[in-house]
This record gives C-alpha cells, structure tokens and sequence, in this order.
C-alpha cells in the first residue's frame, strides 16, 4: 500500500507544473484543441518512459545505496544551482551595465527553457490557440521534471 501512495505521489508532484500551465492557460483564455494535449502527453509519456529505461540500465551498474547518494548529491546541486541563480538574476537586473563573468546558450535549448520558466511563451505565434508544433515544444518543456522522476522511479 505504501508503494502505491509513493508512486500516487510522485505522479501528483511531477503533474503539479503542468496543472498550474493549464490553469494559466485557461485563465488567459488560450485554447488547446485535443490534438495539441494528446502531443503534450506524448511527450510525457516517451520522457518518462525514456527515463525509466535509462534508469533501469543504471540500476544493473550501480547498488542501490550509491545511487541514493548520488541522486542526494544531484539534489543538493540542483538546490544550490536554483539558489545560485536566484540571487545572480537579481543582482543582474539591478546592475544593467555590469559586464557577466560567464554567459553561455544553448539555441536549441532556448526555446525550451524560456516555456519553462513562462509557460505563456509556448503561444509562438500569440494566437491564443496552441498549434500542435507549439503543443510538442510545451510538452518537451513539461516533461523535463518526469524524467527525473522517471530515473528514480526505475
């Protein structure tokens, strides 16, 4: 039974980003016609299951206790990195002309990254209905927290 809850929770924590994205979404009166969710939940679904193939593989190298150390060290790295981030953007934005230390984009990434940190942008083209090419790059941006959580649940 505690299984069961684990996995009913995990599922609750990853599909939190999307329902707050529809939630947006409907708030602001943008459609998305059933073509453009089944491409959104693709997405989800061949993440996730990439993820956990990815994760079983790494399972047969690897014991479980290095693995909950590893996943604990990547974890806080995250935490430091959003930490790390959170305190540089607003000093950045406070300082115009200040020249950055490091500054590096990945171009095909930007897409992606800029739905994640605003879903509204997913609206290329600001029709306010999202195409299915629009649904696949939200879906991708969606999807990136369920394959951690994928990783893990293998």
């Amino acid at each position: 039974m505690s299984d069961l809850f684990a996995l009913l929770l995990l599922a609750l924590a990853v599909s939190l980003d999307s329902f707050t994205v529809g939630l947006t979404y409907g708030l602001r009166k943008v459609s998305i016609p059933l073509k453009s969710i089944l491409v959104i939940s693709s997405c989800t679904f061949f993440v996730l299951l990439l993820a956990m193939g990815i994760g079983s593989v790494i399972e047969m190298y690897i014991s479980y206790h290095a693995a909950e150390r590893i996943g604990g060290i990547i974890l806080i790295g995250i935490g430091i990195w959003v930490l790390i981030q959170f305190f540089t953007s607003n000093s950045d934005e406070a300082n115009p002309g200040k020249p950055k230390m490091v500054e590096f984009e990945i171009k095909s990434l930007g897409l992606i990254v800029k739905i994640l940190k605003k879903p509204m942008e997913a609206d290329l083209d600001k029709s306010g209905t999202i195409s299915v090419v629009e649904a696949f790059f939200l879906g991708i941006a969606l999807s990136l927290d369920a394959f951690g959580a994928g990783i893990g649940a293998a």
